[in-house]
């Protein structure tokens, strides 16, 4: 196999050798390298906690659906700070006009199938909330409704996912001091109800901290993981009726240690999810050996991160040579024994750690040489392609010094990204994609909650090495629905529903705006939602061609009540509400309509040829 010795274009070769950094590698193992843009990112952010305590976690999501990511930042002892990505490797305080505040965690989550990302906020000293996304660009806090905001004030992490497959998003809560963790199951109507002691969740005694959903086992349903400070770590096995049951012990994760964050992805490329834990003392690595057990490797794999105490951490492909990596922040805790009652901590801060996957089974720290060797003290972090050029970003969160974006320079090697989005019967929550690309095989789940009270990107990154064509791409939805693309050329981005999917150009580092470009193959109309409704209710649709459009609704008499005119469409899909066309639930002279059964007509017609086509749905109204 022939090598070739990369060096950094910066560094003279001369010192590089004295140091001994110059490293032989495979060809297509090209080390990439980070440089720290927070400050010209506009997220110079500084956090006082004269505790040193545990500090918050970060999200990253795409709220206004754009096509950038954009980040959220809960704060513990100030307000929270919402940043808006402006395409252009900046980003723009937002924070005023949205509403929102949180001490602890957040994850994005579509609870109402609405089309846009909704927000769940953890918090520590108050209740929990929840903020409606309402597509505008702003939220409205909807707690009180939704039955989840509680005077606890004791809440960590945060995971959600279809438990029940039900077709809509559950959530389950981690909690420190007082009381047990707990599980919120989604009714369907925007409310929901805590099924704790119902199904098996039994964390009574624990101090819960990260937390993650993943399907471990492979029987197609959503398992969590909790990482619970001074005490065991508790690992939920759906049993597919829902309920749960801890099998920790039985299948080897029961070591006990301080467990702070929690990652999971198939390091081995073996088609199963292994599981990295951060600790205050040696972190472990667990093995997925393929048959529901674990084996802790992360001695022989060299991913023991000794130096400090561990927070944040997240498996990336971050120099897409086809396996990932790991990367890990460390944090010291030397002055969390001023708490009255906590124990004292010695200093054992530690630099964070950049591991890169050898392909054999260990890997090799190289946080130095790829410029994230941040010696601050570090909490929460989380991964994503902020500015949409093909390769993974890194931001962390640290308390009495500057945040840190680390942006991914890039490198020679092929990509492709997957970013799943819902057609208001499934969620993409829980999606499970295989991406096969000559005798490289690789396994990635979409997850909201993971790493130290964080949310990584919900978009699927696979590092394809020297392969410029995915041979096969398998997505598994969460309702069940398998899906298989097959030729997919690399180096770009799909975004992808059960029926259809689209291509998202790249945007180049400078900051170019997104631009899309229809792969749909047909017209079609999707599910209204809500569906039934009261009074109004939005229709999305999709077309394969550019035509004028327009949506007749009819009652169930056959009698036309409405005309929808929307206009001339490009090609592409309508989905969100402010894409899809909306009834008010009035007729043509604007009077509200009677309960019933209505139907609706989506007509398209060809500018030039004048050529129809039409497709025909159904919807209920209950007043």
């Amino acid at each position: 196999m022939p090598f070739s010795m990369t060096l950094k274009n910066n560094w003279p070769s001369a010192y590089l050798c004295m140091l001994g950094l110059i490293t032989l590698i495979n060809a297509n193992q090209v080390l990439a390298d980070f440089t720290n843009v927070t400050r010209a990112a506009g997220l110079d952010r500084y956090e006082v906690d004269s505790f040193d305590s545990s500090a918050h976690g970060v999200a990253w999501a795409d709220y206004d659906n754009d096509g950038d990511l954009d980040l959220y930042l809960p704060y513990r002892f100030k307000f929270s700070r919402f940043w808006e990505n402006n395409g252009n490797g900046t980003f723009s305080d937002v924070t005023k006009k949205m509403g929102i505040t949180g001490y602890m965690s957040a994850c994005f989550a579509d609870y109402d199938k609405d089309g846009d990302l909704d927000l769940f906020v953890m918090n520590f000293l108050r209740p929990n909330a929840l903020y409606k996304n309402n597509g505008d660009k702003t939220f409205s806090d909807v707690t009180p409704f939704s039955q989840i905001g509680d005077d606890r004030g004791d809440t960590y992490g945060i995971t959600l996912g279809d438990y029940d497959k039900d077709g809509d998003l559950d959530f389950y809560v981690t909690s420190y001091l007082f009381y047990p963790d707990q599980f919120y199951g989604n009714n369907g109507d925007g409310t929901f109800t805590n099924l704790s002691d119902k199904l098996g969740f039994k964390n009574l005694e624990e101090r819960g901290l990260g937390v993650m959903s993943l399907d471990y086992d492979n029987d197609r349903d959503l398992d969590i993981y909790v990482a619970n400070d001074f005490g065991d770590d508790v690992l939920y096995q759906n049993q597919g009726d829902g309920t749960f049951r801890d099998v920790a012990k039985e299948v080897g994760i029961d070591l006990p240690f301080n467990a702070m964050g929690v990652t999971a992805g198939d390091y081995d490329n073996d088609l199963d999810l292994d599981i990295y834990v951060t600790n205050g003392g040696t972190n472990v690595l667990y093995r997925n050996n393929g048959d529901g057990t674990f084996t802790d490797v992360a001695k022989e794999a060299g991913v023991e991160d000794r130096p400090g105490i561990g927070w944040g951490t997240s498996f990336l492909d971050y120099d897409n040579d086809g396996d990932l990596d790991l990367y890990v922040v460390n944090g010291s805790l030397e002055n969390v024994g001023k708490i009255p009652g906590n124990p004292s901590w010695p200093d054992r801060s530690g630099p964070n750690v950049l591991y890169r996957n050898n392909g054999d089974g260990t890997f090799t720290d190289v946080s130095e040489v790829e410029g994230v060797k941040d010696d601050g003290k570090g909490r929460g972090s989380s991964i994503g392609d902020y500015d949409n050029d093909g390769d993974l970003d890194i931001y962390v969160v640290n308390i009495n010094r500057h945040d840190a974006l680390y942006r991914n320079e890039g490198n020679p090697n092929h990509w492709l990204q997957i970013k799943p989005r819902a057609n208001y019967q499934s969620l993409w929550i829980g999606t499970r994609i295989k991406a096969i690309a000559g005798d490289l095989k690789q396994i990635r789940e979409i997850r909201a909650g993971s790493s130290y009270v964080s949310q990584e990107s919900m978009v699927a990154a696979f590092g394809l090495g020297g392969y410029n064509t995915v041979d096969e791409i398998e997505i598994r939805w969460p309702n069940g629905t398998i899906q298989t693309l097959q030729n997919i050329k690399a180096d770009q981005l799909l975004v992808v529903t059960p029926e259809s999917w689209t291509i998202q150009t790249q945007v180049k580092p400078s900051g170019l705006k997104l631009t899309k470009w229809g792969k749909v193959r047909r017209l079609a109309l999707h599910p209204n939602y809500p569906n039934p409704f009261n009074p109004e209710t939005w229709i999305p649709f999709q077309l394969a061609e550019k035509a004028e459009i327009k949506i007749e609704v009819y009652n169930i008499h056959g009698q036309r009540i409405r005309i929808l005119k929307l206009g001339e469409k490009k090609p592409g899909l309508y989905l969100t509400q402010s894409q899809a066309a909306y009834w008010d639930g009035k007729n043509e002279g604007g009077e509200k309509v009677s309960s019933g059964v209505y139907f609706y007509r989506l007509i398209a017609t060809d500018d030039n040829s004048q050529q129809q086509q039409s497709t025909t749905n159904s919807m209920v109204l209950i007043k």
